[in-house]
């Protein structure tokens, strides 16, 4: 018996070796499979990474003159050490074997990027040396080609769309380099000719390598390596887990095995536990602050009877990132994390971070959210010995789902900049808001889809012969035999990126009631037309029409044109050439900048209703006095809108405004 039982004692000591030993094997494979695994996501993230740096050092050089391509060059070669080393990790390739096919397909993309980017180079230093040489010539010639002025005045013009064509990756502006011009004049003295031939040289030379040098740009811009690169990613991440799972089946059966063990395979069972726990902990966990996450809260959530939420968001964060870089942000990020977390103490706290600049503080009663705001308004924060004011804005909210509501009152206080904090009220106009917004979201994309945008037409009247001069085009949506003023719509057109659409309908409709017409007429135009390429290229085609464009004026909003004031002025010298006209609507509502006005060339200044329907008032008559005296002495014309009634008629024509508009002297009509 007693020899059974040190044979057993003996089998069971020998099993606990055993044990012991495969539990320190296994707990060193864990550790060094967390370990590659973790270098093997940094080495993927900084993959993509260095994948749009190098999209945008393209872009910068194809856009900076000088801008030389060692910066490229270098991150071509970065990219190219980091594929290596992925591609020689036997750990990446055995463990992860349908990540490691996919980045194979990857690198082959990425290959045929590089082959790519070597070409578009080529024919890079084509192009800028042709533009440097062309801007050379041009500084030459206007001392040499003084006594010729059409000479002077086509190369400057040909110069110029050589520059359009090169910034804008506009063809079209090809076909006006006066190539047969300059092929055919000849100059008898030796330096002129020799200017105009060097000038011939470089036009052909960027005229012929343009269509390759645009097409390989396009080429690397629209290549599927970032999104082979985004699938690595995503495969890698699927395997990864259900790499952990496996791992999780082998630990469980350690544990089964370590049942019939020894005291020692019970602590190392300690060890293995404490190292999940770790791991299910991260889920749940914001890795750069340490706060909680959202599965988190909707862990925590359940424990509150009478839960407040109190939403807080970093204002204009993304700028610190922008400027400072993210290494600073994320320290901004761990500041605020560790300030809400350290003070304005309430029942059952917890505080969370929701993701990028959004945090939340989870309580059982209300607390003074003013003390939050005060404590950053005077608490500039210092990190790496710069001083950064922060400002937050804060959705508190009761009401289920938490969050959700919340965030509607964190909207609501972005959108207004006299508040910095909102309590979401289930009975308040919050959630209405949001109705109404989809309800005109509706109605605005069935107008744009059953073209129920309509314009019509409001007549501008000369105040001295009291006859049309002109009419301004208005949008109105077509709704069961209604007209709706446009107005309401452009803020959710804007936001759902469909505004080009209403000045796409808006333009062609005018085009097909003005082009045989005589009468002059105007149209609105934003900054967000002028930012928009099928906007701009509509334009050129309807203006190609030259009665059509002498009898246009284009109405620019004056705190738009003023913002983006180098667009509007070139676009304005650009139209003016083929006679179209332009003017400042509602100029008096914002901040007047009278010297871009001149800068501007405008032809019109149209006064601001809000001046206009207050003529009874004196301060506002020296307003409009004063701004109407300013544009007879810059010759500009002067229009008054929201003319409503006669005394105010009888105002404008004594200050001496030309026109006026405005339903005392005429409704918007359908038809002209």
């Amino acid at each position: 018996m007693i020899r059974k039982i040190s044979v057993l004692i003996g089998i069971l000591l020998f099993a606990g070796m055993l044990i012991i030993f495969e539990l320190f094997n296994y707990n060193f494979y864990l550790k060094d499979y967390f370990k590659k695994s973790e270098e093997i996501s940094y080495q993927l993230n900084s993959l993509k990474k260095e994948e749009y740096k190098l999209k945008f050092l393209i872009l910068k050089s194809t856009f900076y003159l000088y801008e030389n391509n060692d910066a490229v060059m270098d991150e071509i070669n970065k990219i190219d050490k980091m594929l290596e080393k992925l591609k020689n990790n036997s750990f990446f390739k055995n463990e992860f074997p349908s990540s490691y096919k996919k980045f194979s397909v990857y690198s082959k993309f990425y290959a045929m990027k590089k082959n790519d980017i070597y070409r578009f180079f080529t024919y890079s230093s084509i192009i800028k040396n042709a533009t440097i040489y062309l801007d050379k010539i041009l500084s030459s010639s206007i001392n040499v080609f003084g006594d010729n002025k059409e000479f002077l005045q086509k190369e400057i013009w040909t110069i110029g769309n050589v520059l359009i064509t090169k910034n804008s990756f506009d063809k079209s502006f090809l076909e006006n380099l006066n190539i047969n011009y300059f092929k055919n004049i000849q100059f008898k003295q030796k330096q002129k000719e020799r200017i105009k031939n060097v000038l011939l040289e470089n036009l052909l030379l960027f005229k012929n390598t343009f269509s390759k040098y645009s097409f390989y740009l396009k080429k690397i811009q629209n290549s599927k390596s970032l999104y082979y690169l985004n699938l690595v990613y995503k495969t890698y991440f699927f395997e990864k887990n259900k790499n952990i799972k496996n791992l999780n089946l082998l630990f469980y059966f350690i544990i089964f095995v370590l049942l019939g063990g020894i005291a020692i395979v019970s602590f190392l069972l300690y060890l293995i536990n404490k190292e999940h726990s770790d791991l299910e902990k991260s889920l749940i966990t914001d890795s750069l602050t340490g706060l909680g996450n959202r599965e988190k809260f909707n862990i925590d959530i359940k424990k509150y009877k009478n839960p407040v939420l109190y939403l807080i968001n970093i204002d204009k964060f993304k700028h610190f990132n922008d400027i400072y870089g993210s290494e600073i942000g994320d320290k901004i990020l761990k500041k605020v994390a560790d300030i809400l977390k350290n003070n304005f103490n309430c029942k059952n706290k917890n505080v969370y971070r929701f993701g990028s600049d959004d945090f939340g503080i989870l309580c059982e009663e209300e607390i003074d959210y003013q003390k939050i705001l005060d404590f950053f308004k005077n608490h500039p924060l210092k990190i790496d010995g710069k001083i950064f004011n922060i400002r937050v804005s804060i959705g508190i909210s009761k009401e289920f789902p938490l969050i959700e509501t919340a965030d509607i009152a964190l909207k609501k206080v972005k959108q207004n900049s006299r508040i910095t904090s909102l309590v979401y009220d289930k009975n308040c106009s919050l959630l209405q808001n949001y109705k109404e917004n989809l309800k005109k979201s509706e109605i605005l994309q069935n107008a744009i889809a059953n073209d129920l945008i309509i314009p019509v037409f409001q007549p501008i009247f000369n105040n001295k012969t009291l006859e049309i001069c002109k009419y301004e085009v208005l949008a109105r949506i077509k709704k069961d035999n209604e007209l709706l003023s446009i107005y309401p719509f452009l803020k959710i057109a804007k936001e759902n990126k469909v505004y080009k659409e209403i000045t796409k309908a808006i333009y062609l409709k005018a085009y097909d009631v003005f082009k045989e017409k005589n009468a002059e007429f105007s149209l609105n135009l934003s900054i967000d037309d002028l930012l928009e390429d099928e906007t701009l290229d509509l334009i050129d085609t309807l203006f190609k029409n030259k009665n059509f464009a002498k009898r246009c004026t284009f109405e620019l909003l004056e705190s738009e044109a003023i913002e983006d004031y180098e667009i509007v002025r070139d676009f304005i010298k650009k139209m003016k050439k083929i006679g179209v006209k332009f003017g400042i609507d509602d100029f008096g509502s914002g901040y007047s900048n009278f010297e871009h006005i001149l800068n501007l060339e405008i032809d019109y200044l149209k006064i601001d209703g809000s001046l206009i329907k207050h003529l009874e008032n004196k301060n506002t008559r020296i307003i409009v006095r004063t701004i109407n005296l300013f544009a007879k002495k810059m010759n500009i014309l002067t229009i008054a809108e929201f003319v409503s009634n006669e005394k105010i008629f009888e105002y404008v024509k004594k200050f001496g405004i030309n026109c006026s508009q405005g339903f005392y002297l005429s409704k918007p009509l359908e038809k002209i």
